[in-house]
């Protein structure tokens, strides 16, 4: 009985694991709308993400834009080459590469396409 409920809790344990959600947080409504502007986006990544994740993912999008990574604070920096839409859509691709599930903008989670759909249209 007690390897049964040991089992349980373990398998219970793994699927919990499994089952969060990989979230990257916005600054925020407003610079959300600055960065269709100025073309500076930035995110806070989870944990999980490291500057050599970063490095792997962005270097399919270099000719859309360039990030800056601070391995610390988890804060990447990205700047548009130019604004376009396709510009634009290629963040929501970096952020996926990185195993991001949905963006966090002011207290609100967004999966990705809810996040193309509402800031980077």
């Amino acid at each position: 009985m007690k390897t049964i409920i040991t089992l349980a809790l373990c398998f219970l344990g793994v699927t919990m694991i499994h089952a969060q959600t990989n979230v990257a947080q916005s600054r925020g409504v407003e610079a959300l709308r600055a960065s269709k502007t100025n073309g500076m986006y930035e995110f806070v990544l989870p944990e999980s993400v490291s500057e050599a994740d970063v490095q792997k993912n962005s270097k399919y999008y270099e000719l859309y834009f360039t990030p800056v990574f601070n391995s610390n604070s988890h804060v990447v920096k990205i700047e548009l080459k130019d604004d376009s839409d396709k510009a634009r859509y290629t963040v929501a691709r970096f952020l996926s590469a990185c195993g991001v599930q949905e963006v966090l903008v002011d207290g609100k989670n967004y999966t990705i396409s809810q996040f193309i759909e509402t800031y980077l249209k």
